[in-house]
């Protein structure tokens, strides 16, 4: 009978062969919180590009996806891909956030003051959001005011009452709004700017999406918001316009690898994927609307609205700061809310 063998060696080759199981034994795990209507466009077109590489999207809110990776029980993911810059640099500051490589999109490294990429390669921007006005027509008709032509205009007394506007502490959305105002007009003007436009609020909505929403429906005639959210097709009332006022601001969308994936390699074939001339075209599918980050789809003609790599010479005199913008985070949110949102609901 033969001798069974060293079981020494046999543990060893076990751990061995451990050891050699690839990555993908797992799916390509991305965090998320943009909505599953666009999560599954990128499905489907990634898999029909890479069908190699299984896909699994954990779609969360932003804050509730990054508690997933910073909290102590830290969820087993590969990449984080959401809109808010200030997530990603709450992430970068916790060391959440590995390095990834800038991709050959063509794109400049600022648009309209604000850096499309982390100046540290941590994160790489992949789409661009435009803030504005959105306003209802009839009800600036029957109310007998104009569409605010400058952001200054909402600070107008004629405007009491009829504007809208979410909280920075429940809208990451309306947060870079808030900031963006105060880096570019400086601390003291911007929060004298700010408590002006508060003195003309009809209401401080729940969520992003209640500004255009209650526009829409005439609880009030002028919101401030996020150019995706005001799409038409998105809301069940009465028709909205969105336009953008005087100094206009874009932010981009990013994805960035975390510190802990283990499928580095399939992570960055979605990063490739995703700046990929096919990959920013999916970005005009209606059903997504976002702007792409690839000037070339502006000559082209191919988006609507404003190219935001015309607003360069515009935002020369500021540049975003989203690390300024991460270390006082809760206390824009806190002030915000003491000067602004806690007196209107008095």
């Amino acid at each position: 009978m033969q001798a069974v063998g060293n079981p020494n060696r046999l543990l060893v080759l076990c751990l061995l062969i451990a050891q050699a199981v690839p990555a993908s034994a797992r799916p390509l795990r991305i965090v998320t919180s943009f909505p599953p209507s666009m999560i599954e466009l990128y499905r489907t077109a990634f898999r029909a590009a890479r069908p190699d590489i299984e896909v699994e999207f954990v779609q969360r809110k932003t804050t509730a996806a990054v508690a997933l990776i910073t909290g102590g029980e830290r969820l087993d993911a590969d990449l984080f891909w959401a809109s808010a810059p200030d997530a990603f640099e709450l992430l970068k500051l916790e060391g959440r956030l590995a390095p990834l490589a800038p991709r050959d999109t063509g794109t400049p490294p600022v648009v309209a003051g604000y850096p499309v990429n982390d100046p540290a390669g941590l994160y790489l921007g992949f789409a661009l959001s435009g803030y504005g006005v959105v306003w209802n027509e009839a009800y600036l008709e029957r109310h007998r005011l104009g569409v605010p032509q400058r952001w200054r205009d909402l600070t107008a007394p004629v405007y009491h009452g009829h504007v809208g506007l979410s909280s920075p502490s429940r809208s990451g959305t309306t947060h870079l709004m808030v900031e963006a105002l105060l880096q570019s007009q400086g601390w003291d003007e911007g929060w004298a700017v700010w408590r002006q436009v508060g003195g003309n609020l009809a209401t401080v909505t729940a969520r992003s999406f209640g500004v255009a929403a209650g526009v829409s429906r005439g609880r009030f005639g002028v919101g401030i918001t996020i150019d995706f959210l005001a799409r038409p097709g998105e809301l069940d009332a009465g028709p909205v316009r969105f336009s953008f006022p005087d100094q206009k601001v874009f932010t981009p969308a990013s994805i960035a690898l975390l510190k802990d994936a283990v499928n580095r390699e399939a992570a960055n074939a979605f990063v490739d994927f995703l700046l990929s001339v096919p990959g920013q075209r999916l970005l005009l599918d209606p059903r997504i609307d976002r702007q792409p980050i690839r000037p070339e789809f502006y000559a082209e003609g191919a988006t609507v609205g404003p190219n935001p790599f015309a607003q360069n010479d515009e935002a020369a005199t500021w540049s975003f700061d989203a690390g300024r913008s991460a270390q006082r985070y809760e206390l824009i949110n806190i002030l915000f809310d003491e000067l602004i949102t806690f007196p209107l609901s008095d």
